[in-house]
């Protein structure tokens, strides 16, 4: 993950633009992996860990009928948390990563990533089959090469 950390940073650096994240299921492993890089600060700007809906809600300000309507695991949740993220950090960029890491429940391993910049945001639906820890290593790995991807195609 450093690598591709690493290459996610360069790119912003070179576009002079930031980063912020809304992690729930990756429980701050997004924004973990990238303090881990000396020079981050130049442009990772923070991350809301909202693990439960009420953080969602009152942190986020995700309205309380998306979370009842479509549930905190959800396409429409992870969109509303990127574009949260962006308010709430003024950032260029922002990903947000929600889903069920189990191990229980009918959707384990179903993950939610959305990645933001002012004018458009794209989510991916994830089906993981791992245990709950892998299902969030993976999930955070997935949504950086997602993040590079999403840098990659913007001008």
């Amino acid at each position: 993950m450093k690598k591709a950390v690493n290459s996610i940073i360069e790119l912003l650096n070179i576009k002079e633009q930031s980063i912020s994240f809304a992690e729930s299921i990756t429980g701050g492993m997004l924004s973990s992996c990238f303090v881990d890089v000396p020079g981050a600060s130049k442009v990772y700007l923070g991350s809301a860990v909202c693990y439960s809906d009420y953080a969602k809600e009152s942190v986020l300000n995700i309205p309380h009928v998306i979370i009842e309507k479509h549930s905190a695991v959800s396409h429409k949740c992870a969109y509303y948390m990127a574009k949260s993220a962006l308010k709430l950090y003024n950032s260029d960029y922002a990903v947000a990563t929600t889903g069920y890491a189990g191990p229980t429940g009918d959707t384990v391993g179903e993950c939610f990533i959305a990645i933001a910049s002012k004018n458009k945001v794209k989510v991916h639906r994830l089906m993981l089959k791992a245990e709950r820890n892998n299902i969030r290593r993976a999930c955070t790995a997935i949504a950086l090469i997602y993040l590079y991807k999403f840098l990659k195609g913007s001008k």
